[in-house]
């Protein structure tokens, strides 16, 4: 089950990759939506097997300000030793909820932060409405305003928690699927190689047997590629006739 106020996006037709929408309904960054860019490698579940961006420029202690990289503590994304999708998406909503001063991509956030809350979250205010911060422009992620009511829509019903349980467990098994379906086509990919590899050894021990065989029927001492491979120079000189004397 994906953490409360949070989505999953689909990126159509690059697997691996999907975004995560958090709609922020405490600490400094409420009320922001912020969406966050995950790409899952081919390494996955290695630690460093995921990557996540803020699609939006943010003014936080743990992403990196020119790149959008957010950076996780490993032991709440991989506990064990391994990348969970479900441990990584909570924290990457957790550093919204109450953000920490480390890991820190961002020293003057971290330092804000460190050095005075309440000004940090003054700041994160700012930043959200597209202010700036010691000259870096920030993205605003607030609303302006409430629409008038003339604009506003009927509200839909609102959807049931098991409702929203099943489009998250059906958002989730979809991306299990398109994760397996890439490990799959590695595993494809390196299986067709090895076959190759053993098909072209077996040829070089074809070439040998039958070249073993001519230098036999002819009375020459034989000498394969094997024998070398197998004693080195020790095994060649065995191979050789003896030379004259006793």
């Amino acid at each position: 089950r994906l953490p409360l106020g949070c989505r999953l996006e689909l990126s159509v037709g690059l697997p691996g990759q999907f975004f995560f929408m958090v709609d922020v309904a405490e600490g400094p960054y409420t009320p922001a939506t912020v969406t966050f860019w995950v790409k899952v490698f081919d390494q996955y579940p290695d630690v460093d097997s995921v990557s996540v961006r803020s699609v939006k420029r943010i003014f936080h202690p743990s992403v990196d300000p020119a790149t959008g990289r957010l950076e996780l503590p490993p032991e709440r994304i991989a506990p064990g030793g391994t990348v969970q999708l479900p441990a990584l998406l909570g924290a990457a909503r957790q550093v919204l909820v109450d953000p920490e001063i480390g890991p820190a991509v961002n020293p003057d956030a971290a330092a804000l932060l460190q050095a005075d809350y309440d000004e940090f979250r003054r700041t994160v205010r700012l930043t959200l409405n597209g202010g700036d911060y010691r000259g870096a422009k920030f993205d605003g992620l607030l609303s302006s305003g409430a629409a008038p009511a003339s604009q506003k829509t009927a509200p839909s019903r609102p959807a049931s928690v098991a409702e929203r349980e099943r489009a998250d467990r059906l958002t989730l098994d979809l991306m299990s699927l398109e994760l397996m379906k890439d490990r799959m086509k590695k595993r494809a990919t390196d299986f067709q190689q090895q076959n190759t590899d053993e098909v072209a050894g077996l040829n070089v021990e074809i070439d040998d047997e039958r070249e073993a065989a001519g230098d036999a029927a002819n009375g020459r001492p034989v000498i394969s590629a094997s024998s070398f491979a197998g004693g080195g120079a020790s095994a060649a000189r065995r191979a050789l006739p003896p030379s004259g004397g006793s």
